[in-house]
Order: structure tokens, then C-alpha cells, then sequence
């Protein structure tokens, strides 16, 4: 008998209700004092710091930064390696966003997304960067969830999940017991949607259901599906927002147990 083991801890579950998480940040730009190399001279502070806050976050989260200029020439802000993706007016580069003059203030709003790691951003007009107003930005992983398979069998299996890439962390003999968390690779395990077990061995994947909708977690050999070896996971969208998923087509045939039941209400924006 083949076992499939579902870890998913109630308590490990984040339901968000609306948008992704803001993160509110105000930065007092100015000139101070600084000894980077143990002689004092001027430099360029954030909120009186050298160098400039940390801004840990999480991946989607959005990232709201009211910057106030209080030098004596035009400052402008980058932010290193983020993919300022479909908005590029954020990017904070000459040509695609203008400076904040002396004496004036403004909001950077963009959102981080899949780029787990760390990077860091600086002022780009003038020499600014040299002067300091630098610092680290760190994008964290979302709650990944462990998913455990076990293979009993004499041959080997693959499971295949749709709608989403997975991180494989481990794959070993013998049976799995809580213990062998210690033995995920939680450092650089390429993403993937299916995974193989061998015999007589279990493996770890690590996900996060971000992706509202129903989808099929089965075996990859047609034979074993069809035999049973798949289940469904149902993700659901508790925002009942369009942002998150879309409507299910007026034309869309319903089959099977639901067949003749109305079908779900529409969403809001």
C-alpha cells in the first residue's frame, strides 16, 4: 500500500483577507557626519542612519516609501536587482523617473515577488552613492508548506501537481519521522512540479498555496491515476476577488455531482 502523507498544519495556514501586506516606511534624507573609515566627514544619512534601514520583507509584499529630500540638490533611489515588474516607473533610474528636488518629497510604491534573497539599494543621482543613503532590501520566502510522499512499492513513482512549482528538499531511505526535517535543503532546491520516489524511500517538497483554484495532485503514471493514486487540493479564494482568480465562464459545461447546481456568485474587483 502506498502511502501519501499530507503535512499541512492548520496553524501554518496564513489567510489574508484583501491585498497583499503593506509595508509603510518614511526616510528624512540629510547631510550628517560619518567616519566609515575612522575620519569624521560629511556623508549622507536616512533617519540619521549610516548606512540606511534594513527593509526585510516577504515575497508580494508591497513596499511604500515616502522619501524626503532634505539635501541641497536633487536625490533619486534605486533598488538594486528588484525586477520592477510591469512598472517600471519605479525602477528610480534617469529616464524612466525624475528626482525629488531639495526642500521635496516622494512616494516609491512597488511590490517585491518571487525573488528570494538579498539585495540593496542607493542613491544613483550625482556621486550620491559614495556619500552613503545605501542599505539592504531582503525579500523572504512566503509559509512554505511540507508536503510528505512515501514509497513502499518495488518500483519507482513520480508525483505530478498542477498549478504549481514546488521545491524538492529531500529525497531518502527508510521512512520518514519528524527528525529528518533537519536534513531539508532549505538553501538552493530548484523549483519543479514533479518529483520522483524510489523504493523503499520517501521525499519532501515544500510549496506555498497561493494559487486559488482546484487542482489535481496525482500520480505521473497514467496506470496508478487511474487506479486512485491522485486526490484534489482546493485553495480557496477568500478575498472573492478577481485579482486572486478568475470567474468561472458563463459557458463553462458543469458535469458529473454538479451538474444542475447553480454556479458560484461573481466576484468583486
Amino acid at each position: 500500500m502506498n502511502i501519501l502523507l499530507l503535512c499541512l498544519s492548520i496553524g501554518a495556514i496564513s489567510v489574508v483577507h484583501g491585498e497583499d501586506p503593506y509595508l509603510f516606511f518614511t526616510w528624512n534624507v540629510s547631510y550628517g557626519t560619518i567616519s566609515p573609515l575612522g575620519v569624521p566627514q560629511q556623508g549622507i544619512l536616512i533617519n540619521n542612519e549610516f548606512p540606511g534601514p534594513n527593509i526585510n520583507s516577504t515575497t508580494n509584499n508591497n513596499i511604500v516609501i515616502n522619501v524626503f529630500n532634505n539635501l541641497d540638490e536633487p536625490l533619486m533611489f534605486t533598488w538594486n536587482g528588484i525586477q520592477q515588474r510591469k512598472n517600471s516607473w519605479q525602477d528610480g533610474t534617469p529616464g524612466t523617473m525624475c528626482p525629488i528636488p531639495p526642500g521635496k518629497n516622494y512616494t516609491y510604491h512597488f511590490q517585491v515577488k518571487d525573488q528570494i534573497g538579498s539585495y540593496f539599494y542607493y542613491p544613483i543621482t550625482a556621486m550620491h552613492r559614495a556619500g552613503g543613503a545605501f542599505g539592504g532590501l531582503r525579500v523572504n520566502s512566503r509559509l512554505l508548506i511540507p508536503i510528505i510522499f512515501e514509497n513502499h512499492g518495488k518500483s519507482i513513482q513520480s508525483w505530478h501537481l498542477d498549478g504549481y512549482a514546488f521545491f524538492p528538499v529531500a529525497i531518502e531511505f527508510g521512512r520518514w519521522a519528524p527528525e529528518k526535517r533537519r536534513n531539508y535543503n532549505l538553501l538552493d532546491a530548484i523549483s519543479r512540479h514533479t518529483v520522483q520516489v524510489y523504493p523503499g524511500s520517501w521525499a519532501a517538497i515544500m510549496l506555498t498555496f497561493d494559487n486559488a483554484g482546484m487542482w489535481n495532485l496525482r500520480s505521473a503514471q497514467a496506470e496508478r491515476a487511474y487506479l486512485g493514486q491522485q486526490l484534489y487540493l482546493s485553495v480557496e479564494n477568500v478575498a472573492r476577488s478577481l485579482r486572486d482568480e478568475y470567474m468561472l465562464l458563463d459557458t463553462t459545461p458543469l458535469c458529473g455531482v454538479v451538474k444542475g447546481l447553480p454556479k458560484p456568485p461573481p466576484y468583486g474587483p
